[in-house]
């Protein structure tokens, strides 16, 4: 029943639609120079 209520809460309150489509958006465009960053002896992210 709370969870209900905290989900419901939560729902009108966070754009998620928008939210994940920034973050999709995001996450495509971000992933390319990835080879050109990581290079195998990172000590920490």
């Amino acid at each position: 029943m709370r969870r209900d209520e905290f989900l419901a809460t939560m729902q009108a309150i966070v754009p998620w639609a928008a939210l994940c489509a920034v973050v999709m958006a995001a996450n495509a465009h971000d992933k390319h120079p990835l080879p050109k960053l990581a290079h195998g002896n990172e000590q920490r992210v």
